[in-house]
């Protein structure tokens, strides 16, 4: 169970201090530089405390799945942020380098023990290369998805709204991480969503037009690393982690022609909506399981 000191330290901290950089950020908008750059280091500062909150110091060199994702796919994702927020050729190009090796890396960085002990080398191959090519789409369809809005108003409405769909996938990935036998780890779902939520609720009072697309690399490597830590450490199923994917993608639903009439309130309702239909759907079928195994155990 939760200790109550948690839901200060694990949740409302780290959302406050990633609202305050936001905010602090808009106060230094003549330098566009900082508030580009802000909602990526709110996200890494953030999840800071509260990954300090639930797991206290990480081990040097990391040995767990989560001590990876905190000191080594964290910050090259800030690092990346920092390269687009530059909005230089070549850093641009780094920083596109950076996210492959990002996506195609977390697998053997995550998974060692499965390397080392469980699968054979084509067995190896074949999920590490899988992993890879499923979040590097991941994470270009997200980017995409930032980039739909021309003008500054809908690029404020889209990207405000993204963040919020993150927020929904990280509940629901630490919802039903906690379900699946993990709650340390699915405490840390809960806080990165916490952390998304406060920046989308600040960020209606930036400077959107200036942010550029350095908000998505951090928040997204910890859910990768939190659906992988999931499904071999925890007992997240496979399909279930991909629909969780999905629901951080329904910003896309929009963009179908028999939907491109929705204006307004009607495409924040859609987007919400549909996020938390299949987020939703997963933490039920994650609470269903979780009941009938306590069941059968009992009996």
């Amino acid at each position: 169970m939760f200790e109550a000191q948690w839901f200060f330290w694990g949740l409302a901290l780290p959302a406050l201090i990633a609202a305050a950089v936001v905010l602090g950020a808009n106060c230094l908008s003549r330098f566009a530089w900082v508030v580009r750059i802000a909602p990526a280091f709110a996200v890494a500062l953030g999840f800071e405390v509260g990954y300090f909150a639930t797991y206290g110091w990480p081990n040097l060199p990391p040995v767990e799945a989560q001590e990876w994702v905190f000191l080594v796919l964290r910050p090259v994702a800030l690092v990346v942020a920092v390269l687009v927020a530059a909005r230089g050729g070549a850093a641009t190009g780094v920083a596109w380098l950076l996210r492959l090796a990002l996506a195609f890396g977390a697998g053997p960085l995550l998974l060692q023990p499965y390397l080392e002990h469980t699968w054979t080398a084509g067995q190896a191959w074949a999920w590490l290369a899988g992993i890879g090519v499923v979040a590097a789409i991941v994470w270009v369809l997200l980017l995409g998805l930032e980039k739909r809005a021309v003008t500054r108003d809908e690029r404020k409405h889209t990207r405000g709204w993204l963040l919020m769909e993150l927020a929904i996938a990280a509940g629901a990935t630490g919802m039903a991480i906690m379900l699946s036998g993990s709650q340390t780890l699915g405490q840390l779902g809960l806080t990165l969503a916490a952390i998304l939520a406060a920046i989308e609720l600040a960020g209606q009072f930036t400077k959107y037009d200036q942010l550029d697309t350095s908000h998505v690399d951090v928040p997204l490597v910890i859910l990768v690393g939190l659906w992988l830590s999931g499904c071999f450490y925890a007992e997240l199923q496979t399909w279930q982690a991909l629909l969780l994917m999905l629901a951080a993608q329904v910003g896309w639903l929009v963009e179908q022609p028999w939907l491109r009439r929705v204006q307004g309130w009607r495409v924040v309702v859609v987007r919400l909506a549909a996020a938390t239909l299949i987020a939703g759907g997963v933490v039920i079928e994650a609470a269903v399981r979780f009941s009938r195994e306590a069941t059968d155990a009992y009996y």
